[in-house]
């Protein structure tokens, strides 16, 4: 497979990157409300990181998203790339990024190459701001999975993603505690919807053209 795409992608997340403007694409309708009653209540969110890892699979290039177990937290049951909260012991947030990645779905740092990074994206719910950072495997990884916290390992080629015949929109979340409008993307039975929709988004656009 041609990898030329990897220094391209490189060189454009060097970039100024185009944030707020594509993470508005997948944002839900109640995110600008929740935005300023959190951070009128609590100025200084927590801290993480997530990777959006690109690799190699059936002769396509695939991103590597987990579903997250059915847990009390804000985002308990939810698709999203794997990821967690900044820890006293990390040097930086790609460190936060790249420690969360093998603790949730077993693939260490040294099987993978950082390329770059999205922009930070303020979570209200559970009052994160994450930063994204983007890496690639050579190889498709041996996913292994946390128990605790992975239910299941979904591996979706970036040709799907870009079809917008998988894209919609959908009402989330416990009717008993509250409900979200959101755009979506589909795949198989899964919707990725919310904080990693959004992050979805940007990758899309910066990486335009490369994956076509």
């Amino acid at each position: 497979m041609n990898t030329t795409w990897k220094e391209i992608l490189k060189q454009k997340l060097q970039l100024p990157l185009p944030g707020d403007e594509a993470h508005t694409l997948m944002q839900p309708e109640s995110r600008k409300l929740l935005m300023k009653k959190m951070k009128a209540k609590n100025p200084n969110p927590r801290l993480g990181g997530v990777v959006v890892l690109i690799y190699p699979k059936n002769g396509e290039w695939h991103l590597n998203f987990m579903l997250r177990t059915d847990y009390e937290g804000a985002h308990g049951g939810q698709v999203s790339f794997p990821g967690g909260k900044l820890e006293e012991f990390d040097a930086n947030l790609s460190e936060t990024a790249l420690r969360e990645m093998e603790e949730e779905v077993g693939v260490k740092k040294n099987e993978v190459q950082v390329l770059g990074k999205l922009s930070p994206l303020y979570i209200p719910p559970s009052n994160f701001e994450v930063h994204p950072l983007v890496c690639f495997a050579e190889k498709r990884p041996d996913f292994i999975p946390d128990p605790l916290e992975v239910a299941e390992i979904i591996e979706i080629p970036i040709s799907h993603l870009l079809n917008p015949a998988f894209r919609g929109t959908d009402v989330f979340g416990n009717p008993l505690k509250y409900q979200i409008e959101a755009p979506y993307y589909q795949y198989r039975n899964h919707k990725i919807w919310g904080a990693t929709a959004m992050i979805l988004s940007e990758f899309l656009e910066v990486s335009k053209g490369l994956f076509v």
